[in-house]
């Protein structure tokens, strides 16, 4: 099953933030052992930094255009929103935190 998942993300270090919205189709969040948000990180955060060595095909062309809505694929079991690996919240947010980017919108079962 696929669910659409409106981002507000606000780090503004990714390479893939525009707007505070994601320019990828679909994002990744880690943490299989998750129990709080700040063991729940975006595992598609790609720094700016390291955006500005990778090849422009990639990040001036398939990722420039900011999604309102797209696909998380999700491993934090223990979250409240995860259905079968995926997010099935109606909105989440992805904020900078200790471990890098997390979820800020992860919820214990």
């Amino acid at each position: 099953m696929s669910y659409l998942t409106y981002l507000n993300c606000t780090v503004n270090s990714c390479a893939n933030n525009k707007g505070e919205k994601c320019c990828r189709p679909n994002i990744y969040v880690g943490g299989k052992s998750a129990v709080s948000f700040s063991h729940a990180s975006c595992g598609s955060y790609t720094s700016s930094d390291r955006a500005g060595a990778a090849t422009n095909s990639v990040f001036d062309g398939v990722y420039k255009k900011p999604n309102e809505a797209l696909n998380i694929s999700c491993d934090a079991t223990e979250c409240k929103y995860n259905a079968l690996n995926m997010c099935n919240a109606e909105k989440i947010s992805i904020r900078n935190g200790s471990n890098g980017a997390e979820c800020g919108s992860f919820q214990m079962k």
